[in-house]
This record gives structure tokens, C-alpha cells and sequence, in this order.
């Protein structure tokens, strides 16, 4: 008796889900002619949502390695605050 009931607890739960995220995908391919099941996390499919929407364009990184050392170096003065603390 409780395993039925938990088997059909399970399949309405997927049935709902499912329903419920091909609501969302149809909404947003016809919102935004994006499908949300190509991407692998809404805020990938949020970034390109709002590109389109805005229609920002980024330029070219040419000077990529200075960009890279630029974000990844850490402030020297920063580590000598820490130990003197």
C-alpha cells in the first residue's frame, strides 16, 4: 500500500514537473526565441536573454593574456594588511 502510494506520488510529481517546464520553455522561445533546454543553467540562458533583449555587442578581446593578469593578480598591500593584523 505505501509503495504504490509513494510510486504514484513520484509519477505526478515528474508529470507536473515536466508540464511545468515545457510551460516555461514554450513562454520563453516565444519571448525571447531562446530554448532554455539547450543551456545548462538559467543564469547562462539569462545572460544570453538579456543580450538579446538589449542588444549589447562586446568587442573583441585582443589583449587577452593582459586582461587575465590583470583580474587574477592579487594586491600585494592587501596580504601585508592581513599579517600585520
Amino acid at each position: 500500500m505505501l509503495g504504490e502510494y509513494n510510486d504514484l506520488h513520484l509519477k505526478t510529481d515528474v508529470l507536473l514537473l515536466a508540464d511545468i517546464f515545457e510551460n516555461f520553455r514554450n513562454n520563453c522561445v516565444a519571448s525571447y526565441c531562446l530554448d532554455p533546454a539547450q543551456y545548462y543553467t538559467l543564469p547562462g540562458f539569462t545572460w544570453d536573454a538579456m543580450l538579446k533583449h538589449t542588444r549589447v555587442r562586446f568587442e573583441l578581446l585582443i589583449y587577452i593574456d593582459m586582461v587575465i593578469e590583470r583580474y587574477t593578480r592579487r594586491p600585494q598591500s592587501m596580504f601585508r594588511q592581513i599579517r600585520a593584523g
